[in-house]
């Protein structure tokens, strides 16, 4: 990136600029397409794509923008799609390999006449009315379902890879178009009525996957008790924000790659650009990947880490037994499609079978772990990896540095960690130790999934005692809560039988290509 930026505030012909612009975003999409396929293919983005297609294309009103969309326009998205319609490009990679047969033959006609006559007019929040709205919709939908068909291709193909990728980069920029426009906006408003967050239940799941016909990637723990409407990590769908704003966070976040480097092209890169307030060098940016130890650890057994916690609490209700003979009962059933996938897990456990731990650590405790011990951690804390004392040092003093600079320009809050993700609970739990409630890490809020995370090996044995004791608490208030229900319900029946395994959820609370030439297409 450093490289491009250097080499990009040299060309001064606005051409060649294009060309230098154009080979780096090809190589984002074949660098990066592991990650675009990932995105566009959970189970939530096929949520999203469902959802859309459920518009009622009939009723759709065209609303005029907001105030806050005056300084959009409809120029690069207009160009882009006369190109491709005059080139025969979005019949064959939108709309055909779509997977919507009754818009095989659609032509947008209306649009690419409002784009013909209306390109170069100051009007643009008029192009979207009610002869467009509906092929812009569709538009809109045929270039998700081909955006994710192209990444899926491109993710298993052995031969063919050049015509697959070539298919990724026209399909995703045409969406990184969209998503710039002017008229996504006033759509989004339009579909308002249509629009809700995607839910994670078994029906829904094959719902989704039947109309968007994406693999079944990334559908993480279905729940139909507890669907868990906010565990998406990547979005706000806590109720703060409306639909539109979204579904069109949505949209954008599927092209992030292409939009970031717009954007930096545009500001860093600009020789001549007088609005553009760019440095007079380009700035130092250094990518720093420290190789972190993945290797499958034993836990302990789930009986001894009862034992030890019922014994550290004892309570007059049950014993340790109790609880384990319970739980042994609850998953001994054979595992269920519409149950909690913990319970798949547990099953194994409760039977003798060892498990590993293998999870990785997190960016946000890790950049704050190291913000606030990097300087005091001693060799013997990191024994197994004797390598990583002297890249946390270089890591520490980077940052260091960073920071102080940045604060002298932009008198910034040092604390605040800009991770793109919503943090998840036991990140925010240990953010929250290292730094005190009243003055703690700033993050982008947080996710109710609790998720396996290792812990920085150099946390000191305080933070770590804390963390166990927080988490020790909250297991212990679940058992008891569980015999309780269990006690209840002992008493309801005449069988004396418990529960078989059931759905169980989750927390409710809302804390809780080679050289291509594809120049054809500049945009």
């Amino acid at each position: 990136m450093e490289d491009y930026i250097a080499r990009h505030k040299q060309i001064t012909d606005i051409y060649q600029r294009k060309t230098h612009e154009v080979h780096f975003a090809l190589y984002l999409v074949v660098q990066c397409r592991r990650k675009m396929y990932q995105r566009i293919t959970k189970w939530s983005s096929q949520g999203y794509i469902f959802l859309l297609g459920k518009v009622q294309e009939e009723k759709l009103k065209p609303t005029a923008p907001s105030s806050s969309c005056d300084s959009r326009d409809n120029y690069d998205l207009a160009r882009i799609v006369l190109m491709m319609s005059d080139q025969g490009r979005m019949a064959s990679f939108i709309m055909e390999p779509c997977g919507r047969p009754q818009w095989r033959s659609e032509r947008l006609d209306n649009l690419v006449a409002t784009f013909r006559s209306a390109m170069h007019s100051a009007r643009h929040q008029d192009m979207y009315n009610s002869n467009t709205c509906i092929e812009f919709h569709r538009l809109l939908v045929a270039t998700l379902l081909s955006y994710g068909k192209a990444l899926s291709t491109l993710h298993t193909a052995l031969d063919g890879r050049r015509e697959a990728c070539k298919r990724v980069w026209f399909c995703g920029g045409l969406l990184k178009e969209i998503a710039s426009s002017l008229m996504l906006h006033q759509h989004l408003k339009a579909c308002v009525e249509w629009l809700d967050i995607p839910v994670n239940n078994m029906r829904n799941l094959e719902s989704y996957q039947n109309y968007t016909g994406f693999p079944h990637h990334g559908c993480r723990d279905p729940n139909d008790d507890d669907p868990g409407r906010a565990n998406d990590p990547e979005m706000s769908v806590d109720g703060s924000e409306d639909l539109d704003m979204v579904f069109l966070k949505w949209i954008r976040l599927q092209v992030i790659h292409r939009l970031s480097l717009d954007t930096i092209s545009r500001t860093i890169g600009s020789p001549s650009n007088p609005t553009v307030h760019a440095p007079a060098e380009p700035p130092s940016i250094t990518l720093l990947a420290v190789p972190y130890p993945i290797v499958p650890l034993p836990m302990e057994p789930w009986e001894t880490t009862l034992q030890n916690l019922l014994n550290k609490y004892p309570s007059r209700a049950y014993s340790h037994e109790d609880v384990r003979d319970h739980i042994k009962k609850c998953v001994s059933p054979p595992y269920k499609s519409n149950q909690h996938a913990v319970f798949k897990k547990w099953r194994g456990a409760a039977h003798g079978h060892a498990i590993n731990f293998t999870a990785t650590g997190d960016c946000e405790v890790l950049l704050a772990s190291l913000a606030k011990y990097s300087h005091d951690v001693s060799f013997e804390q990191i024994q197994g990896n004797p390598g990583l004392i002297n890249v946390l040092q270089v890591m520490s003093d980077c940052c260091h540095l960073m920071l102080n600079n940045l604060t002298e320009m932009q008198n910034i809050n040092q604390n605040v960690l800009a991770v793109s993700k919503r943090c998840c609970p036991v990140c925010w739990t240990l953010l929250a130790i290292l730094e005190g409630l009243n003055d703690r890490f700033g993050v982008r809020g947080r996710h109710p999934t609790v998720c396996a995370v290792d812990l920085p090996p150099w946390l000191p044995l305080e933070a770590l005692s804390q963390m166990v004791a927080c988490f020790e608490e909250i297991l212990k208030h679940q058992i008891f809560t569980m015999m309780m229900q269990k006690k209840k319900h002992h008493r309801r029946t005449s069988s004396g039988q418990s529960d078989s395994a059931t759905s169980t959820g989750s927390h409710k609370d809302g804390d809780r290509v080679d050289g291509a030439d594809w120049n054809e297409y500049d945009g």
